[in-house]
């Protein structure tokens, strides 16, 4: 999927550069849901996306069910209490888009984390 900047949305999935939380200045290549644009300012709002699995005691954690039509290469989990910004520069690949029952898990899991 071409990634052009000026057509990513919400619900996206994009492979960006994102930095260890433990490790600042070291990041690595992972999936990331978009949930704003910035275009004034080139940041993208977005979820971490994990392959990890959820983890029971952590609210916002939502399995994506629909994982394989969403672009990703394995079962994966969105930490919705993992909200980051990121600039738009870091954005390597755009790999698909959610499902609506995912989205609709995204939206619970946000209320769920308190992120909304």
């Amino acid at each position: 999927m071409t990634c052009m900047l000026d057509s990513i949305r919400p619900f996206d999935v994009l492979i960006a550069s994102v930095e260890f939380e433990d490790k600042p200045g070291v990041a690595k290549p992972r999936p990331v849901v978009v949930l704003e644009v910035d275009g004034g300012t080139l940041y993208v709002t977005a979820v971490k996306v994990t392959s990890h699995a959820s983890r029971e005691w952590c609210s916002g954690e939502v399995v994506l069910v629909d994982w394989e039509r969403e672009g990703l290469a394995k079962p994966s989990v969105a930490r919705c209490s993992k909200i980051m910004r990121l600039q738009t520069d870091s954005i390597r690949a755009c790999i698909g888009t959610l499902t609506p029952r995912d989205r609709g898990a995204i939206m619970s899991g946000l209320e769920d984390a308190g992120a909304l």
